[in-house]
């Protein structure tokens, strides 16, 4: 691997931690109200930045020497695992933020009585 693609492959994985970096503060102070955009942002950032780094891998493992193959793909395979994970952990934080449901309740079942039962051995007269 050259020295160029070197230094382009470790300052786009410094950004990504950065990335991270924030989103976990942000998820870590969960009492304060969440700025919607700012996930969204952020999920956007990481997004690019994984497709990004999935071309410049693929470019990477092109130039190597045969010896250094395995251990590019299987260094490149695990990052990327770790970015698809931080994703979808975004993804889901943003949508429970957005989510009128409670959370923190132990129970997700009806306890309105005006709201018909959705079992059909209940008789909704």
């Amino acid at each position: 691997m050259n020295l160029k693609q070197k230094s382009i492959l470790a300052g786009h994985r410094s950004a990504v931690s950065r990335i991270f970096k924030k989103f976990d503060e942000i998820r870590e102070n969960g009492t304060e109200v969440v700025d919607s955009d700012e996930l969204s942002n952020i999920l956007d950032n990481l997004k690019r930045k994984q497709e990004l780094l999935r071309k410049l891998d693929e470019d990477i493992i092109q130039d190597l020497d045969q010896e250094d193959i395995e251990t590019e793909i299987v260094d490149s395979d695990q990052y990327s695992f770790n970015i698809e994970t931080k994703v979808r952990q975004i993804a889901k934080y943003i949508k429970v933020q957005k989510s009128t449901l409670n959370t923190n309740a132990t129970s997700f079942t009806n306890s309105r009585s005006d709201v018909p039962s959705s079992d059909p051995t209940v008789s909704n007269l």
